[in-house]
């Protein structure tokens, strides 16, 4: 008997069993029972080696022929351009495949095909809102089938001109004389009216002035899409940070990006849209810039180099390091303004004014403290003398911040 039993997974394709001819299948079902006599069999045959080489061979050339798949297959690789994807996802779109035809999936994949298959939002918004709906009106007599009516009207004889003689009739008045009137009156209604505009663009109209009722309606629907629809923008910079930042969702959320340049320096901004199709970008709270101090350049500094004897170790001295917590700087400015005016309008006078405006600053960095402090004072004064009024005071601040 055989030691080791092997096991063999046979799979007989049937796709698109029915349209095989009888006889290929009654041949599939002979090659199956075949096989697994072939199988079966050696394991009660002590030449084991040669029934392994025959079934090796048999397996081979039922691989080839079609008749056994592998137990493993690789995944093919689809490769469909646009048509060939709108055309299988049309078909499959068809309610006789699903069995629930209100599915989410099958609803989300109505909507992909209706996006496909007509313009971006954008262009049909543009054409709607250029649209002349007033051109499609049409006017409400066409809608109603009218008929001439003869009537007669009792003739009023107007009064003589410059008679004063004004008569008080007590007894009724008996007309003898009457014209005959012809008005128009409405007999019916019509359900459909049709123009007879050749760029008319519906086939017919069942009420008047429909063409504002459009107006209307495709005005409350463009207002709704632009409040719920919604984009997304990626935010990248040096690094493979990426911030995702839908716009028109009104989430009004914020999310925090930080900015770098090439030397790895960074500094936080926060994104986020606080309305619809608005991005607003936002510094981190207690993020200041300052401007550089100013450097010079010493064109006659020198560097003295001496010697050393490196044939001998040289003696080793402390140097002393003071730390320094204190950084001291001050800015100071100050305007001289000046304003003439000769044969002004009433309003107009000359004047002169003086400012001076003093900065300064104070940092204290201890690190071994782990204890930093930014501090800074600010005094701002200004005088001016317009006219002939006296001099008067026309800047008065005084600030510091710690």
């Amino acid at each position: 008997m055989c030691k080791n039993k092997v096991f063999y997974y046979i799979f007989i394709s049937e796709f698109n069993a029915e349209k095989l001819p009888v006889m290929k299948r009654i041949l599939h079902r002979y090659c199956f029972l075949i096989l697994l006599l072939i199988i079966t069999l050696p394991g009660t045959s002590q030449d084991i080696k040669g029934s392994s080489d025959r079934l090796s061979v048999i397996l081979d050339s039922l691989r080839r022929s079609g008749v056994i798949l592998n137990e493993q297959q690789e995944v093919p690789v689809i490769k469909l351009n646009a048509e060939q994807a709108f055309g299988f996802l049309q078909q499959k779109y068809q309610s006789r495949y699903w069995k629930d035809s209100h599915d989410p999936l099958r609803f989300a994949i109505g909507q992909l095909i209706y996006k496909a298959s007509y313009p971006p939002f954008d262009s049909s918004e543009f054409f709607l809102k250029k649209y002349p709906f007033d051109s499609i009106n049409i006017p409400w007599d066409k809608f109603y089938i009218w008929e001439p009516l003869r009537l007669k009207i009792p003739a009023v004889h107007a009064p003589v001109p410059g008679d004063t003689t004004i008569i008080q009739i007590t007894q009724p008045v008996i007309v003898t004389e009457s014209r005959d009137t012809s008005i128009l009156v409405v007999i019916d209604t019509l359900r459909e009216v049709y123009s007879e505009r050749p760029a008319f663009p519906f086939a017919y109209y069942n009420y008047p002035y429909q063409g504002d009722s459009i107006k209307a309606a495709v005005k409350t629907l463009i207002d709704l899409v632009e409040a719920r629809d919604s984009s997304i923008i990626n935010i990248t910079g040096l690094g493979e940070t990426v911030t995702h930042i839908w716009l028109n969702s009104r989430s009004e959320m914020m999310k925090r990006y930080w900015l770098r340049n090439e030397m790895g320096d960074s500094i936080t901004v926060w994104i986020g849209a606080p309305s619809r199709n608005t991005l607003g970008l936002y510094l981190e709270q207690g993020v200041n810039f300052r401007r550089p101090v100013k450097q010079g350049n010493y064109s006659d500094a020198r560097i003295e180099i001496r010697e050393v004897d490196k044939s001998t170790l040289l003696d080793v001295k402390t140097i002393p390091v003071r730390s320094q917590f204190w950084k001291f700087r001050s800015e100071a400015s100050f305007a001289l303004n000046q304003g003439a005016v000769s044969n002004w309008v009433k309003g107009g006078e000359s004047s002169i004014s003086i400012s001076t405006d003093i900065t300064g600053y104070a940092d204290y960095t201890n690190k071994e403290l782990k204890l930093s402090s930014n501090n800074f004072g600010r005094i701002k004064f200004g005088l001016i003398k317009s006219g002939d009024n006296g001099i008067r005071k026309n800047l008065d601040l005084l600030e510091t911040n710690s």
